[in-house]
């Protein structure tokens, strides 16, 4: 017998007005002719994922099978993806082949991607790698803010089987339909209509808000929604209820722990009576605020009170630090992507939350780069520094990518390589590696860590210079960062003028090299590293973090200077003595074993026995002083940080 579910379902796929042709185009995904992925994309409240779940509904009538998933949830690495992927086939085999397989044994399945900008770092593996290597019955929806990247569009394999489909402002006649279906009398209903310049979600809003004042016609679309979501928290009767929310504005995900610890006064049932309003959405990973709503809060937070702003966030990402460090894989990257969101530092936001459109792609380098590679080489070089470069592609083209303009010029490249995947002869045999390798040998990490080696990034225009090609570069260099966590401890790269860096390099935390500068011809090259320290890249982030917070009042572990702070003195560390104390810190209530410091501070080869490490925290407690009870032991299991 049918189900009421049916029927709702067929009420979703006819209640969005004014998208008939994005619906017919996405239907096309059904069929066996082209296209093989369509991009929608448009602005924030237009009405992506509403098109989504309508498209949704009408696959199943067709034999299809739909999966659906929230970029936003999923780490942008290849295997986070997969994984994820995997999980809502209920595939085990979590490889290219095992996935293949699973996709094949239906007739046609939709793979719907919302929030695709979250997933930007892994466009073109996905464009490139992944889908090429699917069977020919998947088809993909992609839906995000940014416009397509350029190389879906200038690729001959692409041509024909990717269809952008921007989604515009609905017409007049259409919103006025909309804003019909609240009852509202008609000067009401016009003057909506006036003032939302077909946005639907500032149209859906400000209809149920109409007996409030509504903006005058002409105002920009971010002031709507601005002045909306004001509107919108002021019909929020609950005074805790608007505490809560204003206090996880910012925050990616509103968890029950989370809000506890944020608003521990009257929380009682809190999270159920915040998930009941209308923009907020939830999933199994905690509650989400709509884009538009939680932005404007931030923004009158912040202005109106900056100092409890920014105690709310300190408080979010010592809760999160802490939840993170004792995450499983499988929820690391929520953790992580939830700290990078609570950071303003632009350079780190903006690789894993954009909020521009691209202008130019990166991927792999092919053998029809390799003139292209050369000319920008020798343009920017001396003949000795490019005759490295030569060097380099020749022996291991893999490790090169290539930045491309819209027609598919190269506009630059970067070499970066993990130092596990290159021979030892060949690093000496570069003068600038050899200068990272002796480093490496001189201030060794643990066995368990590695070290990424960036050899250069050169920009057809500006060389090594601050560039649009260089920045592009360094978003795709993200990728690789949290693709090797925990892994990855440094970061090398050289620079032949390191000027223009100084002040980016520093508020990232890399530090010069004088003593292993390089002599390529008549050129000087120097060095620079980025020790994120045994944390890994979340150690990285709690450092930017804490530089960009400061360290709240009472805060005994200084992670910015590294040094203890103890009433209105500092007390250096020795460089054991910070990471042992950071890694402790990170990790505030938990029991580390000795075995645990030993493998991700000295290194799982270290065989100078378990006494190094009561050495170095008889060594803390004595520079804690009267705080020195902070550092506890269980006997038999380790030490804690309380």
């Amino acid at each position: 017998m049918p189900k009421i579910r049916d029927r709702l379902s067929r009420n979703t796929a006819t209640s969005i007005l004014g998208r008939d042709h994005e619906l017919d185009v996405l239907t096309r995904l059904l069929g066996d002719e082209a296209p093989l992925v369509v991009h929608v994309h448009g602005a924030s409240g237009i009405g992506k994922t509403t098109l989504l779940r309508s498209f949704a509904t009408r696959a199943p009538t067709r034999g299809c099978s739909v999966v659906l998933m929230d970029g936003a949830a999923v780490e942008p690495t290849p295997s986070g993806f997969m994984a994820e992927l995997a999980r809502h086939l209920g595939q085990r085999d979590v490889t290219m082949d095992g996935l293949a397989g699973r996709i094949a044994s239906h007739s046609r399945l939709i793979l719907v991607l919302d929030n695709y900008e979250s997933l930007r770092l892994l466009d073109t593996w996905l464009c490139q790698e992944f889908l090429p290597a699917m069977p020919d019955n998947l088809r993909v929806g992609l839906a995000g803010r940014l416009p397509p990247s350029s190389h879906w569009l200038i690729a001959p394999e692409w041509q024909g089987l990717f269809h952008p489909l921007p989604l515009k402002p609905l017409s007049d006649e259409t919103a006025r339909r909309l804003v019909a279906r609240f009852g509202l009398p008609g000067e009401t209903a016009r003057r909506i209509v006036a003032f939302a310049h077909g946005n639907p979600l500032a149209l859906t809003l400000a209809a149920r808000l109409a007996a409030k004042e509504t903006p005058e016609k002409g105002a920009s679309l971010d002031g709507v929604l601005h002045h909306l979501s004001r509107l919108y928290l002021d019909g929020v009767e609950d005074e805790t209820v608007r505490e809560g929310l204003r206090a996880t504005c910012v925050v990616r995900r509103i968890t029950r722990p989370l809000l506890e610890i944020l608003r521990p006064a009257g929380s009682d049932n809190l999270i159920e009576r915040i998930a009941r309003l209308p923009f907020i959405e939830g999933d199994a990973g905690g509650l989400t605020m709509t884009e538009a709503v939680r932005e404007a809060l931030a923004a009158d937070f912040e202005a109106c009170d900056p100092d409890g702003f920014r105690d709310c966030r300190r408080t979010a990402w010592r809760h999160l630090a802490q939840a993170a460090s004792s995450a499983g894989d499988s929820d690391l990257w929520r953790y992580t992507a939830d700290l990078i969101y609570i950071l303003r530092n632009p350079v780190v936001r903006e690789a894993f939350f954009p909020r521009n459109t691209p202008l130019l792609s990166v991927q792999p380098a092919r053998p029809e780069h390799a003139e292209a590679i050369r000319a920008i080489s020798c343009r920017h070089e001396t003949p000795e520094a490019a005759h490295l470069l030569e060097n380099w592609w020749a022996r291991a083209p893999r490790h090169f990518s290539v930045i491309l303009h819209e027609d598919g010029a190269v506009a630059g490249f970067y070499i970066l390589f993990d130092t596990a995947q290159v021979p030892e002869t060949q690093l000496r045999d570069d003068p600038i590696t050899h200068q990272w390798w002796r480093h490496l040998k001189d201030h060794r990490i643990p066995a368990n860590q590695t070290a990424l080696f960036i050899r250069r990034w050169l920009g057809e225009i500006d060389g090594e210079r601050p560039s649009p090609v260089q920045a592009a570069a360094w978003l795709d260099i993200k990728r690789h960062y949290l693709e090797m966590r925990p892994r990855l401890r440094r970061v090398y790269l050289g620079l032949a003028d390191p000027a223009p860096y100084a002040q980016v390099a520093e508020r990232l935390g890399f530090s010069l090299l004088p003593k292993y500068r390089a002599e390529v011809g008549e050129a000087t090259f120097e060095s620079a590293v980025l020790d994120m320290g045994a944390a890994s890249v979340e150690g990285w982030l709690s450092w930017l973090m804490a530089c960009e917070l400061g360290a709240d009042e009472g805060e005994v572990l200084d992670i910015a200077g590294k040094v203890l702070r103890i009433q209105d003195e500092t007390i250096p560390l020795t460089r054991l003595e910070f990471e042992v104390m950071r890694y402790l810190w990170l990790r505030r209530g938990a029991v580390v074993p000795r075995q645990e410091l030993l493998d991700n501070v000295w290194g799982h080869h270290f065989d100078g026995g378990s006494n190094v490490v009561d050495t170095v925290i008889a060594g803390l407690r004595r520079k804690l002083g009267s705080r020195a009870d902070m550092i506890g032991t269980q006997r038999g299991q380790g030490y804690v940080c309380r």
